[in-house]
């Protein structure tokens, strides 16, 4: 989160590496002017000074890692003096230091097929349905796998095959969202959550191949079983043909799920900041499809909504581009929503001249969504109004549910964070740009190409082939206990033939 800060204290791990070059910049946006929990003089007297500050949930009272600390480091006095005197002038260094090594969640995995990973620093694990994501993680996709997460403000990302994506920060405050990601190769489509209504359709979902979810209330079966039991005998028959059994159902529920959790979540705006090597893309409450191949191209394009999609939000939209360079800090409004790549150097952009139809076959993907976006509300409403309720105060938000309430004003801590992220990424990128040729020699540059989704369509095809067979029949016919028993079997994540 704050981690800027501690690297001018402790020099802590964080998400974006400091050394002193950056001290100007850091004084140009007077970014310690501001504390962290809004106050502007920390210059107060020893009898009224908190010297245990506000702990997060889940931090310990003990603020040195004994089992990661460096003995050489510790016994150095010159390294030690350094710190005393920072220390020293700093009354506040403690809260610093717990809201920098906090890592704040910043969504979850709903469902992954295949192989996905997860990297928190040196270590890795794999992660299916559940698994939390925190800041500094990073998540990636092997060949034929892939992954759908929510962030915590109904943010949904759906990352394709042999791709990977760096959840650097989230930051929020009474009126704002703020998610810091890295898109550090493949393909993603970023889905911001928006107030609406959707058109049921009387069609089959676009995603199939991750189906059935393990959130038993998002399956369209588990409305299919509903409308079969209230039906008479006759009318059971009828509907033993129909073509998208319990859609009705399944749009209804997921329209007024939507109603209410808007009216209970505040209009915060959502802000991504997606950067990949060569290009940065700041947006808000937009949709989002990115592709990077290494040492390749950017290949990017925005939406505004979903077709079919009645939007009732009248939050203000915008896609702003940035580009690469020491120098070079103009930004580009995209206007709309066609495909565009940027250059490999990160210097100009124009509209994708490749064969865009394999760009849409992969988007298509998040067209047609609902068991998702029903996914989607009910784990807002199981684990996300609770300390969005405006209620609920900034101490309590941290104490209880472990993140730290930003200041939002025009000049505000959070208008500043991201002035300094966008600052810092354009350059440390640019840097690794005119490095990649000496890094990456014999590393052929990647093109975005049917690798990307072929397992994916595969998946989803089988699927529907599957749709009337007799299985995917006899489960309106389930008790609720066969249902769930079916859901687990088969919302099982499909296993590689390879050997890993």
């Amino acid at each position: 989160m704050r981690t800027f800060l501690l690297c001018i204290f402790l020099l802590s791990q964080n998400a974006f590496a400091f050394d002193s070059s950056d001290a100007s910049l850091i004084k140009a946006y007077e970014l310690l002017n501001n504390g962290p929990r809004g106050k502007e003089n920390f210059n107060v007297d020893e009898e009224n000074f908190d010297k245990e500050g506000l702990r997060f949930r889940n931090q310990k009272r003990e603020l040195t890692n004994w089992k990661q600390i460096d003995e050489f480091e510790w016994l150095d006095f010159k390294t030690w003096r350094q710190n005393r005197k920072v220390k020293d002038e700093n009354p506040n260094w403690r809260q610093v230091f717990r809201e920098a090594t906090n890592k704040e969640i910043v969504g979850r995995v709903i469902k992954c097929i295949g192989y996905c990973l997860k990297y928190r620093g040196a270590r890795k694990n794999s992660v299916e349905h559940l698994s939390l994501i925190r800041e500094g993680d990073e998540i990636l996709t092997e060949k034929d796998s892939g992954l759908w997460a929510l962030l915590i403000d109904g943010t949904l990302i759906r990352l394709s095959a042999s791709s990977s994506i760096s959840f650097n920060e989230v930051n929020f405050s009474h009126s704002e969202m703020q998610f810091f990601l890295r898109h550090n190769y493949g393909y993603a489509s970023y889905r911001v959550r928006q107030n609406g209504k959707f058109k049921d359709l009387n069609l089959p979902e676009t995603d199939l191949g991750f189906h059935p979810l393990k959130i038993l209330k998002a399956n369209r079966e588990y409305y299919s079983i509903e409308e079969y039991r209230g039906f008479s005998s006759e009318q059971k028959l009828q509907y033993s043909i129909v073509k998208n059994p319990g859609y009705v159902s399944q749009y209804k529920a997921l329209n007024d799920i939507i109603f209410e959790n808007s009216n209970k979540l505040l209009k915060r705006n959502t802000r991504l900041f997606i950067y990949t090597p060569n290009a940065g893309f700041e947006s808000l409450n937009t949709h989002l499809d990115i592709f990077y191949g290494v040492k390749g191209k950017t290949i990017f394009r925005k939406q505004n909504s979903y077709s079919d999609f009645l939007s009732l939000d009248n939050r203000h939209q915008s896609v702003s581009l940035s580009f690469r360079g020491y120098k070079n800090t103009k930004e580009e409004i995209i206007e709309n929503e066609n495909w565009y790549e940027m250059q490999p150097d990160g210097r100009g952009f124009f509209s994708f001249k490749g064969q865009s139809q394999k760009l849409q076959a992969v988007a298509n993907f998040t067209k047609r969504i609902p068991s998702i976006w029903l996914a989607r509300e009910l784990w807002i409403k199981k684990y996300t109004l609770s300390f969005l309720n405006p209620d609920i105060s900034n101490d309590e938000i941290a104490t209880e549910y472990g993140y730290r309430v930003w200041d939002k004003e025009e000049d505000g801590e959070l208008s500043k964070r991201l002035m300094f992220a966008k600052e810092y990424v354009r350059r440390t990128e640019t840097t690794i740009l005119k490095n990649m040729d000496y890094v990456f020699k014999k590393y052929r540059t990647e093109e975005f190409g049917p690798r990307y989704f072929e397992r994916s369509l595969v998946l989803h095809y089988n699927k529907i082939k599957n749709y009337f067979g007799t299985k995917q029949l006899l489960v309106r016919e389930m008790s609720d206990t066969q249902y769930y028993l079916w859901t687990l079997r088969y919302g099982q994540e499909y296993l590689l033939s390879r050997t890993r």
